[in-house]
């Protein structure tokens, strides 16, 4: 059963509970009954929120793995793995940086989604008030009509008494309606949203970096390996004595990187 579900009933029971009380009547049935309710309505919580934790831990491994696709493995990475015994490509989806920031960014969103959803829901409140209180000026204004006319009924007198005060009691209530709602602009949550999106796009950017730079380390400590096996063989061969530097001759590109760097 739902929590909202349980929610009703509980304030039924509490409702029936003090309708007892006050009547004298007995109230121990109504106390189990709110009792066992409060134990429902306790479970049911706890498992709604664990389903909901659940769920934004999926949300946030999908994003994840989203944004891990978009760091492209380099080209050469199957060739550079086909020659080394350990993995030159690293396990981009597993990074705890991104699992982190994509985190963030679900949690804002479904912030954000509830809170909107509230405001909506308090929007709807003060356009209700609006129709309302339009329906009744409209109603006025017809009665003023009809007496101006000469038209009017005793019917018209009595409600032309009421209406304005029911207008004056509604503008009342669509002012409070509308500050609530205004009150409830989820803007702080869109800033929120806005900034745990822009860290989740800068540590996709950070992790990037990282993985390229510990690849290209890798590819380095892979080089060094076929240099030294390369100079193992000519060495073995017995062919190079005369020429002790071998038949290498590094790219001209890795000779400027490396100047640089």
């Amino acid at each position: 059963m739902s929590t909202t579900t349980l929610q009703e009933q509980l304030t039924a029971a509490q409702a029936a509970f003090d309708a007892a009380l006050e009547a004298g009547e007995p109230t121990r049935s109504h106390r189990e009954a709110i009792t066992r309710l409060e134990a429902e309505l306790a479970t049911a919580q706890r498992t709604e929120a664990a389903a909901s934790s659940q769920q934004i831990a999926d949300e946030a491994a999908v994003l994840a793995l989203s944004h891990a696709a978009s760091i492209e493995d380099a080209g050469t990475v199957a060739e550079l793995e086909a020659l080394s015994a350990a993995p030159i490509a690293e396990a981009i989806e597993c990074d705890p940086l991104l699992a982190s920031a994509a985190l963030d960014v679900i949690k804002a969103r479904k912030a954000l989604a509830q809170a909107s959803s509230v405001h909506g829901e308090l929007c709807k409140a003060v356009d209700k008030l609006r129709h309302t209180i339009s329906q009744k000026q409209a109603n006025l204004a017809s009665i003023l009509g009809r007496r101006a006319a000469g038209t009017a009924t005793a019917d018209d007198g009595l409600e032309a008494l009421g209406l304005p005060q029911d207008i004056a009691d509604l503008e009342v209530r669509l002012a409070a309606a509308s500050a609530e709602a205004a009150a409830a602009v989820p803007a702080v949550l869109q800033g929120e949203l806005a900034a745990a999106e822009k860290r989740l796009s800068q540590t996709r950017g950070t992790v990037g970096v990282r993985i390229a730079s510990d690849r290209l380390a890798r590819a380095e400590q892979l080089f060094l390996a076929l240099y030294a096996e390369l100079r193992a063989a000519e060495r073995a061969s017995g062919q190079y004595e005369f020429r002790p530097s071998g038949d290498y001759r590094a790219n001209p590109e890795i000779k400027r990187i490396i100047s640089r760097h």
